[in-house]
């Protein structure tokens, strides 16, 4: 036999610990969407303890009747104080209590976050504020599906969070599905079963006698074939193909721009001259013939060599992303760990070898610069964001794959007849008559790539070195620089003189003039492999890059050898005449007011008075006790001119009768602040009649008394005929309302007066009571 029974009722809908669980469980599937963005499991965590706390206090608010404002400001306590120690450690004092900057560290990372972890090269490392993503998604998708379950009757109500939370992570996850068989077979399992139990539930039907067990193998038997349905969809080509998968961080416009700097071979002189015995930095683990890069560059302006603009057609060189963890790397060779460690580099530009596939900052900055920095992985090389710059003792830690060297020298003969690789670059821009007339001279009759590459290197090889130092009384200048103004000058001799900087501008201008892939490289070739090594700035060079087919990109060295000193030009003839003797020029005479005052001696200069002795502890207790106090500064603040605002709009009112009632209003509200627990949805009468109900200790017999008065005489104008109304009844009333409230709270100490006016409960809608107007 089978009994059935029917309970539907009005009743809101009840949330049973099964609801919880299988919610619980399809936020954690629609999670396991972000696996292939965190190199970890730690964002699972930080998703589980965000889905904990939205869940239970969602589960709270349904047992208490809160309304869902009152259940998003409980959980953004809980979520801020929880956010610390998961993500933002370093902003607590003492590991626990929130500071100012764990506040907008929690405000960045929930508004901001999901931009971070789009423009970050997957995987991310599982710590710091990118945790915060999947923190606070699964706080607000188990909040709002508790909140939904427990108050809503539609029976897939609760599944609306839960498949936003599926759909975000699809979205910011990569093109490569984490697990068809958890994220569609098993989701959709979780979510017709949460469908069935609240359906059953809904019916109010109870199952009993021999038809249970069938009943309940039937529902298993729909859901698991609902389920292999789902799994067979997810298998079709249009859902497994990766290429037809849409994610965002395919299509988001990256938003750093690394030419706000200057270009990186602008400075060559610096570190040629200014600092050519300084330890720029150290570097060990390094293979041989390897190469350090610091910068790449593709684009010629017309004045410098920079990285292309981003957002333009040829922008590769110019995309610097964030990393994680791993960076893929699609080239093959030896791996290698190479550390650097800085000394007197002081530059936006990070040293990089062959192709990372990790790059970590251990030390003080490490979190600092792990932050800053971008990787472009075409070129291989790192630059950092926010005008952050490398100091002394930053340490950097590359895991590369190195390829084997190429370079002209060695693998020039082998390029012979062998065709370059087509790859679409800028035009150079600035005037290249000289530039154009130099490869016209050199390469007339020459067809193959290699050919007119070595005729223009041995032309340049035959130069000579300078770097504009040591000329004194030879007559020549050689100025830094690598305009198109600049390399008209450097190309208009027979020999041209410069350094590195002149030649490999130069050299790949040429290049660019004959449609030869090119780009110029900033780096340095240590001479001492594999041990440790001191570069300093005279190490520092420049050199040109040509991309070949099936050999990639190889490195060529235009500048001659230091020895190769340039000549001082011949004397000019001697010129017969009468020299003329040139008078020094006349000094001004400045007046009166512009003359500098008299010397007062070699006396010094009186001591400054000694500063503040104790403003240095005051800021330091300010920075971690002032953020605190400002936030319950503005709170209090908030509070109090939301109430004045509501008083001055029921003063004005259109009519005396709604100014009355206004009054009234605000009596019954300032009762509330006194924390006396007054109905709500009551007339007058049943309110003064349950007021009457208090005790004494609850609300006095003269504040009885003066309310009773007050609810008749506003009855009287409210309901009476309008010849009865007196010009001024409703000031007169709002002036006994004031003094009923001023009587309210005489003889009160001042921390209940404080804590009546700052009382935000008059403020809450009145769904947060229940019909006795206690809260419930």
């Amino acid at each position: 036999m089978t009994a059935s029974t029917s309970t539907t009722g009005g009743s809101a809908p009840r949330t049973s610990a099964l609801d919880l669980v299988v919610i619980a469980l399809l936020m954690l599937v629609a999670l396991t969407t972000l696996d292939s963005v965190y190199a970890g499991r730690g964002y699972l965590l930080a998703g589980a303890v965000g889905l904990a706390i939205g869940m239970g206090v969602a589960w709270l608010a349904n047992r208490r009747h809160w309304t869902a404002l009152t259940a998003v400001a409980a959980g953004l306590v809980l979520l801020i104080l929880g956010a610390g120690p998961l993500a933002l450690p370093e902003t607590l004092i003492a590991h626990t209590v929130p500071t100012w900057s764990t506040l907008t560290g929690i405000w960045d990372g929930a508004v901001g976050g999901w931009r971070g972890l789009l423009t970050t090269v997957p995987p991310v490392v599982d710590d710091g504020p990118l945790l915060l993503v999947p923190y606070v998604s699964a706080f607000l998708a188990g909040l709002s599906a508790v909140l939904l379950a427990g108050r809503r009757r539609m029976l897939g109500a609760p599944l609306l969070p839960a498949l936003l939370l599926l759909a975000t992570g699809l979205l910011l996850g990569t093109s490569e599905p984490v697990s068809i068989l958890l994220n569609g077979t098993v989701f959709a399992a979780l979510a017709l079963i949460l469908v069935t139990v609240r359906q059953r539930r809904a019916t109010g039907s109870r199952l009993v006698g021999v038809d249970q067990a069938k009943r309940i193998a039937r529902s298993t038997t729909i859901v698991a074939i609902a389920a292999a349905l789902a799994w067979a969809a997810s298998l079709s080509p249009v859902v497994a193909s990766a290429d037809d998968r849409f994610v965002l961080r395919e299509h988001v416009e990256l938003p750093f721009d690394p030419n706000i700097y200057p270009s990186p071979l602008s400075g060559f002189r610096r570190y040629e001259v200014t600092q050519k015995k300084d330890v720029l930095f150290s570097v060990t683990g390094l293979p041989a013939d390897a190469r350090l890069r610091l910068a790449v560059m593709d684009t010629f302006d017309g004045v410098v060599w920079a990285v292309a603009p981003v957002g333009g057609r040829n922008a590769a060189s110019g995309v610097f992303e964030r990393v994680g963890a791993r960076i893929p790397v699609k080239e093959e060779g030896a791996r290698a760990t190479v550390q650097v460690t800085i000394r007197d580099l002081g530059s936006v530009w990070v040293p990089t070898v062959g192709s990372a596939t990790s790059v970590t900052f251990p030390g003080q900055r490490g979190r600092e610069l792990t932050e800053a920095f971008r990787y472009n992985r075409v070129t291989a090389t790192g630059v950092l964001s926010d005008h952050t710059k490398l100091r002394e003792g930053d340490t950097i830690v590359l895991e590369a794959v190195i390829p084997p060297a190429k370079d002209w020298l060695s693998h020039g003969k082998s390029l012979a007849g062998q065709p370059v690789q087509q790859l679409s670059q800028a035009s150079p821009l600035g005037a290249m008559d000289r530039v154009d007339a130099v490869v016209a001279e050199r390469t007339t009759g020459m067809t193959g790539a290699a050919e007119v590459i070595d005729s223009l290197y041995k032309f340049l090889q035959a130069g000579d070195f300078s770097d504009g130092t040591g000329l004194a009384g030879s007559g020549l200048s050689v100025f830094p620089g690598h305009s198109a103004g600049r390399i008209k000058e450097f190309l208009s001799p027979a020999r041209p003189v410069g350094d590195p900087e002149q030649y490999a501008a130069a050299y790949a201008l040429m290049l660019r003039e004959l449609h030869l892939p090119t780009r110029v490289v900033l780096g340095v070739r240590p001479k001492e492999r594999n041990g440790a090594t001191d570069v300093t700035g005279a190490m520092v060079t420049a050199w040109v890059e040509v991309l070949f087919d099936g050999a990639g990109w190889v490195a060529i060295d235009p500048t001659p050898e230091v020895r190769n000193k340039p000549r001082p030009p011949d004397p000019p003839a001697e010129q017969k005449g009468t020299a003329q003797l040139v008078q020094p020029p006349i000094a001004p005479e400045l007046p009166p007011a512009q003359q500098p005052p008299p010397s007062s001696g070699d006396r010094p200069p009186p001591p400054p008075p000694p500063g503040c002795t104790w403003c240095a502890t005051v800021l330091a207790i300010l920075t971690y006790v002032g953020p605190p106090l400002l936030l319950v500064a503005l709170v209090c603040a908030l509070v109090i001119g939301v109430k004045t605002v509501r008083r001055r709009r029921r003063r004005s009112y259109d009519t005396p009768r709604m100014r009355v009632a206004g009054g009234w209003l605000e009596l019954l509200d300032r009762l509330r602040d006194h924390r006396v627990p007054v109905p709500y949805g009551q007339t007058r009468r049943e309110t003064v009649s349950a007021l009457y109900r208090l005790s004494d200790a609850e609300l006095a017999a003269a504040h009885k008394v003066a309310v009773r008065n007050l609810a008749h005489r506003a009855d009287r104008t409210v309901f009476g005929p309008p010849e009865f109304e007196q010009a001024d009844q409703d000031t007169q009333f709002w002036s006994d309302v004031e003094e009923a409230i001023h009587v309210l709270g005489q003889g009160l100490p001042f921390w209940r007066r404080l804590r009546a006016l700052l009382n935000p409960v008059s403020l809450l809608p009145a769904t947060t009571f229940g019909s006795g107007g206690k809260r419930r």
